[in-house]
C-alpha cells in the first residue's frame, strides 16, 4: 500500500498527537508509557496544546522535505542524533534511575528506546539506499514517533 503525501501528512500528525496525549490520559509511569521529559515540560508550560507541538513540526518539516531529496539524509541524521542523544540522557540520569526507580525499570526502557531508535535508523538507510519515499517517510514518522512516546524518559522520582 502507498501512502500519498497527504496521508503522511495528516495521518501522521494524528498519530503523533495522540501519542502525546496518551502520556496524560490517566498517567502512570511504565515501559510501555515512560514519560518523555520534553513531553512533561512542555505539558506543565503549555497545559493540553503540548499535544500539537511535535505534530505541527512534522507537518511543517515533513511538508518542506517531501519533494526533496533531503527525506532520506535528513531521517538519518535526525535518528542518530536521537540516537547519540538518548545515551548521554542514559549515563547522566543513571544515577537517578538507581535511586529512583529499579535498575531492571531502567534497563527495560534504555532497551525499548534502543529498538525503536535502530528501527527508525534501518528504515532510514533502506530509504535511502532504495530511494524509496515511502520508506524515507516512515523513518521521519518513527523519529517522531520516538519523540512523542519513549526519547529521554523521566527515569527520577515518581
Amino acid at each position: 500500500m502507498t501512502l500519498g503525501r497527504g496521508e503522511w501528512l495528516l495521518g501522521g500528525a494524528t498519530i503523533l498527537t495522540f501519542l502525546s496525549a496518551w502520556l496524560v490520559m490517566d498517567y502512570v509511569p511504565g515501559v510501555l508509557r515512560p514519560g518523555p521529559v520534553h513531553q512533561i515540560v512542555l505539558a506543565e508550560l503549555m497545559g493540553g496544546a503540548y499535544v500539537l507541538v511535535l505534530p505541527a513540526i512534522y507537518l511543517v518539516t515533513l511538508a518542506g522535505l517531501w519533494g526533496t531529496r533531503w527525506l532520506a539524509p535528513v531521517s538519518l541524521a535526525a535518528s542518530l542524533v536521537v540516537a547519540g542523544l538518548s545515551v548521554a540522557w542514559f549515563v547522566s540520569s543513571w544515577e537517578f534511575a538507581d535511586t529512583y526507580q529499579s535498575v531492571e525499570h531502567a534497563i527495560a526502557v534504555a532497551a525499548l528506546n534502543a529498538v525503536v531508535i535502530v528501527v527508525a535508523t534501518v528504515l532510514a538507510l533502506v530509504g535511502w539506499r532504495r530511494q524509496s519515499r515511502q520508506t524515507q517517510a516512515s523513518a521521519y514518522f518513527t523519529v517522531f514517533a520516538i519523540l512523542s512516546w519513549c526519547a529521554f524518559p523521566y527515569i527520577s522520582a515518581l
